[in-house]
């Protein structure tokens, strides 16, 4: 027999094999990345290295020329010569001496040029407000200094002035042994090694030589807080990333301090972005067959997946047709329990009537028998009193007669309406006029507050006066310590009209509010039902209210008192022409 894979066991292979392809592309890849980080730095040391020698060449083969000048060996100070043509002639062989000067002169004690390499007789350019002649002039032991990039005078070329200080034979200051150093020809230099980025920066941030090259004259100057400066400040060389002030882009950046009397920094960089796109660009095979095998082993996978949905649908088809006979059973179940519990709340609604239908029959039979037989005796002052009980207790049970007949026959959908058009004053002024003896008897006062303006309604006047009137009878049934009811018109053109009907009884909270507008169910709490009627005022009342397209909804809350608020919507209210 053939043995067979289970579909869990065949998975797990899957998901091994993918992790270990996707772990081992993830390893190689990053190997690589970091191979080629490791070789960018080494060459990025290399070039600071040869870049730092050849620096410190130039400047210590300018500096050897400038002391050749010194004519007092035992110090370190410079004594020139007073004799125009020997001046012209040993500043002409200095010059000769490295290919970065770009010219020589001497500055006197006033800043004038008084001598050069050029000419026997210099021009007398003022160069008392250059940097280096300040330098020297204010600070006597300051040694080789160089200075800021100037366009130099008169030939206006990009220099970098580098000077020492001359001294009288009395040994005060006698000016300044200058230099001007070729302000491309370390750019041309750091050209040749092929590096990316090659500068050299004074300790105080100023920008002397770049490439690639820019315009070292508008260049900014580094601020003392630059990650360049602070690293420096803190070791001789190191590495660190940062984003260039000059060409914005994000560069792993080494340095390296020069030794002098005049400190330099020698910055060499790459722009990683490169560096990461060219890794990009050769992983780009491998990412492939990475992404090729993924793919088959996907596709294997999605092949077991298709099989093992086949099974789970036979035992899901099998599953949902044990779920629907159980479903099945629970409906008839349910349907069961709610009929019964609808029978059960009918019958709680029939006994509560049969209760409320003896209780006016008896008062009927007694006192009309009474009458009839006059057992007080022919014309008693009684019997008034008893005929007025009489009709109270028919008009009573009338009236439930009416409620229980309406509401049946609303539930069987066989209401019609009898539409017309009435005025809402009237309306208003029928349910005080009807309502006016059960107040008086509850010891109630009603406040019936006009609409703001003659406004007419549309609909069925009858049931609309019904539904109104249940909302009154209500609220005297439950009024307050006040005894009071109001009863209050709102409307803005265009909206619904809103009749409110407001006690200040006991209150309901939301779920008795709910329960009291559902027939044949009974309250509870504050506002219990504990007097005469059917409990099917409110119910009829929002179900005749409904066939207009209106609601009923009550507004409150325990202790507050209870808000019923009628709603008629705009299209059945408008303002009649006036006469």
């Amino acid at each position: 027999m053939t043995a067979r894979v289970s579909i869990p066991s065949l998975k797990a292979v899957l998901a091994l094999s993918a992790a270990i392809c996707l772990g081992g592309a993830v390893l190689y890849l990053y190997a690589d990345y970091r191979r080629a980080v490791d070789a960018a730095d080494r060459r990025l040391a290399e070039i600071a290295e040869v870049s730092t020698r050849y620096v410190q060449q130039v400047l210590g083969l300018v500096d050897l020329a400038l002391r050749s000048m010194d004519e007092n060996a035992a110090t370190d100070d410079i004594v020139v010569t007073h004799d125009p043509l020997a001046l012209h002639d040993v500043l002409k062989r200095i010059q000769k001496v490295s290919p970065a000067l770009q010219g020589l002169g001497v500055v006197n004690r006033d800043g004038l040029l008084v001598g050069s390499a050029q000419t026997v007789w210099p021009r007398q350019v003022d160069l008392s407000d250059r940097e280096h002649f300040r330098i020297h002039r204010d600070n006597p032991k300051y040694g080789l200094f160089i200075g800021r990039p100037v366009v130099s005078r008169p030939d206006n070329l990009l220099s970098v002035p580098v000077s020492r200080r001359i001294v009288s034979l009395a040994g005060g200051f006698h000016g300044v042994l200058a230099a001007r150093l070729d302000g491309g020809f370390f750019a041309q230099f750091f050209a040749a090694t092929g590096a990316d980025v090659v500068a050299l920066f004074r300790q105080d941030g100023v920008l002397l030589a770049r490439y690639p090259p820019l315009d070292v004259l508008t260049a900014p100057v580094l601020p003392p807080d630059a990650d360049l400066l602070k690293a420096s400040r803190q070791d001789e060389r190191g590495w660190f990333t940062s984003v260039s002030p000059f060409d914005g882009i994000d560069r792993m950046v080494a340095f390296q301090n020069l030794a002098g009397d005049t400190p330099l920094i020698l910055v060499t960089s790459y722009d990683r972005a490169t560096l990461f796109a060219d890794w990009a660009l050769r992983s780009i095979p491998f990412a492939l067959l990475a992404i090729t095998v993924l793919g088959l082993i996907g596709m294997i996978a999605l092949a077991a997946r298709r099989q093992e949905r086949i099974g789970l649908h036979l035992l899901q088809a099998q599953s949902q047709a044990r779920q629907s006979a159980e479903i099945a059973a629970e409906l008839a179940e349910q349907s069961k329990l709610d009929a019964l519990a609808s029978q059960q709340k009918k019958i709680q609604f029939l006994a509560q009537m049969s209760h409320e239908l003896r209780t006016p029959l008896n008062a009927i039979m007694g006192f009309s028998e009474v009458i009839q037989r006059q057992i007080l005796g022919p014309a008693n002052p009684k019997y008034p009193e008893y005929a007025a009980d009489i009709h109270h207790s028919a008009d009573h049970l009338l009236s439930m007669i009416n409620e229980i007949l309406d509401h049946s026959k609303l539930e069987a959908g066989k209401w019609r309406l009898q539409e017309s058009e009435f005025a809402v004053v009237d309306w208003l002024a029928s349910t005080l006029r009807v309502a006016r003896g059960r107040a008086e008897r509850a010891g109630v006062v009603l406040d019936i507050r006009p609409p703001p303006a003659a406004l007419a309604a549309y609909g069925d006047e009858r049931i609309l006066l019904q539904a109104l009137l249940n909302l009154v009878a209500n609220a005297i049934k439950f009024a307050g310590p006040d005894r009071l009811v109001a009863v209050s018109c709102h409307w803005a053109e265009g909206q619904e009209l809103r009749v409110e009907v407001r006690d200040r009884g006991p209150g309901m909270t939301p779920a008795e509010a709910a329960q009291a507008l559902r027939p044949y169910e009974s309250g509870s709490g504050p506002r219990a039902r504990s007097e005469e009627g059917t409990g099917l005022g409110l119910p009829l009342a929002s179900s005749f209210v409904a066939l207009h397209g209106g609601t009923l909804t009550l507004d409150s809350a325990p202790g507050r008192g209870t808000a019923a608020i009628l709603a008629l919507p705009a299209a059945r209210i408008r303002v009649p022409a006036a006469a």
